[in-house]
């Protein structure tokens, strides 16, 4: 098998990967029972209800979505593989399968006296995410270079650096979630919206 069917098989796998955790994630909003609902102001009471399951599915959507954007960079900028690779890969998928769980957590406790742990936990996921992230354009490098070329290893490289300020991100909503839960989930919220904003700004100014 050459290297670059070697790269589309893995790519392909993943893909599936991505597939199933961004649709596991709309298991977690649930109808309102029948049997709950007398008239139709009951059943708009219900549906107003949801809203955090609904907000933690659009976030959790979203996050999968940029990260499926960035790992299909990755592998349209490599034309190789490796062990490193493929374990970091693995490692990286990994962490995506953890958002349903935790997207799940926060729409069950995010409106009640609980939702600090629900909170950390989903802001612990994004931690783990960014450095899962980062770990696998390392290995992209090191020990020897995937990159098709020197432009497409620039490109990793500063996808590399795009990282930096997601760590600490989400450092610093761990850490404000055990005393302002809320505004932790903001921050996250937030700091993805930026990360939209960004990738539109820079297709706009380098096609990118």
């Amino acid at each position: 098998m050459s290297a670059a069917n070697e790269n589309a098989r893995l790519e392909t796998f993943c893909d599936g990967i991505f597939a199933i955790a961004i649709t596991l994630l709309v298991l977690e909003i649930k109808v309102p029972p029948h049997e709950t609902v007398h008239s139709v102001n009951d059943l708009w009471v219900a549906l107003s209800r949801l809203w955090p399951s609904l907000f933690a599915w659009c976030l959790s959507f979203i996050i999968i979505l940029l990260t499926w954007l960035t790992h299909h960079r990755i592998f349209n900028s490599i034309n190789r593989s490796s062990l490193h690779f493929m374990y970091a890969n693995g490692v990286f998928m990994f962490i995506v399968t953890l958002f349903p769980f935790a997207s799940a957590i926060v729409a069950e406790y995010f409106s009640t006296n609980y939702a600090q742990p629900a909170v950390a936990v989903y802001s612990a996921c994004n931690l783990l995410l960014s450095l899962s992230l980062r770990l696998l354009l390392i290995s992209c490098a090191r020990p020897v270079s995937l990159a098709k070329d020197e432009q497409h290893a620039r490109t990793l490289v500063a996808m590399r650096f795009g990282q930096k300020i997601s760590t600490p991100v989400s450092i610093a909503a761990i850490i404000l979630s055990f005393w302002f839960p809320h505004i932790a989930f903001c921050i996250i919220t937030l700091f993805w919206g930026y990360v939209v904003l960004r990738t539109f700004w820079l297709q706009k100014q380098f096609g990118k």
